[in-house]
């Protein structure tokens, strides 16, 4: 399979390589060396900001596995970065939420920091919350160990933040998997599927409603500010997703909802509305479920302002009135408006 052109010019957070130096490192590997070999010898000392070739960190993530003898190197590193402090963005990014959904929904939202292209959809059915994770074609054998680790983070830091024991309703992988699944399944709570048809990780949907013990709203605000610069820092990304999503996001923050249109989005992108729906159908998702997911992850995040009514979220976010906000809302969570934001208050102040 050829090379993925993405990998041509992708970055990745510099962030993702302390993280690869330090399971080396628990592992007795020479470090030095082994970022020398891959041309990331500045890495350690560089600016938390910086970005190094994605193509580098994904040729690391490839090797690593071996060099460790751990077929389970991304959960196992996953645990390893859990039981750190949350001092990385993407920790900071989810810790500071009010609610583990709010948080889910940042990482999401900010994906392309990390590792320069959005390849992660959420959503949401009766039951389940679903993570789908479509990584460019042919971007290599890193990917694999790189997707594990990234699902078994999101379930132990949702396990750290809510203080429950979290396990997830179903796992799938599109690569191949080890003979012996059981550490995969201790890190999961299931034994996942190998060689599915898509990268998914399923969690109960109940469990995104769960408060979060580290919740700090001035964190939050900041840390959201400071992704929301990086991103637009990056180069555009190509894909229609992506972009569309972007502008949904951006159009609903600055008050602008009656552009969250499909024929004013896809004008935005250049593209006849019909296009715009195929590129997007055949990235598993729709115009209508594009734009539930944007609102539904501001909404949460605009109900965690005390001070914002229901009102003005529901006007903030373009619907007709309150009831139909309302009726959106207990489709998306399964509580009214109301109800979820007395929760969230109550249990971030039981006193």
């Amino acid at each position: 399979m050829a090379r993925s052109s993405v990998l041509a010019t992708a970055t990745v957070s510099v962030q993702g390589v302390w993280l690869l130096a330090a399971g080396a490192a628990a592992r007795g590997l020479d470090v030095p060396a082994l970022l020398a070999r891959h041309g990331l010898s500045d890495a350690p000392s560089a600016d938390v900001d910086a970005r190094v070739p994605a193509s580098a960190v994904l040729e690391l993530w490839g090797e690593l596995p071996g060099l460790t003898n751990l077929d389970w190197f991304g959960p196992w590193l996953a645990a390893l970065a859990c039981s750190a402090p949350a001092t990385s963005l993407g920790a900071k990014l989810v810790h500071s939420a009010p609610t583990l959904g709010v948080g889910l929904a940042r990482l999401v939202a900010f994906e392309r920091v990390f590792h320069g292209v959005q390849a992660t959809t959420l959503t949401l059915d009766a039951q389940v919350a679903r993570f789908t994770h479509r990584p460019p074609i042919g971007i290599g054998p890193g990917a694999a160990p790189a997707i594990e680790f990234a699902f078994a983070w999101i379930l132990g830091t949702a396990r750290q933040t809510t203080g429950q024991p979290l396990a997830a309703v179903a796992v799938g992988f599109g690569h191949a998997g080890p003979r012996d699944l059981s550490e995969h399944a201790r890190a999961f709570g299931v034994a996942p599927r190998f060689e599915a048809a898509e990268n998914t990780l399923e969690l109960p949907r109940a469990a995104l409603e769960l408060p979060q013990r580290t919740a700090d709203a001035l964190l939050g605000r900041l840390v959201e500010r400071h992704a929301r610069d990086l991103v637009l820092e990056l180069p555009a990304d190509a894909s229609s997703t992506s972009r569309a999503r972007a502008l949904l996001f951006r159009s609903l923050t600055r008050g602008e909802a009656e552009a969250c249109t499909l024929p004013a989005i896809a004008q935005l992108l250049g593209l006849p509305p019909r296009t715009l729906q195929r590129r997007l159908a055949g990235d598993g998702t729709s115009f209508a479920s594009l734009l539930d997911e944007v609102r539904r992850a501001l909404a949460l995040q605009l109900l965690s302002e005390p001070r914002t009514s229901v009102a003005e979220v529901a006007f903030a976010l373009g619907f007709a009135d309150q009831t139909a906000f309302h009726r959106a809302f207990v489709r998306w969570t399964g509580s009214t408006p109301g109800e979820h934001r007395r929760r969230v208050a109550s249990e971030a102040n039981p006193n």
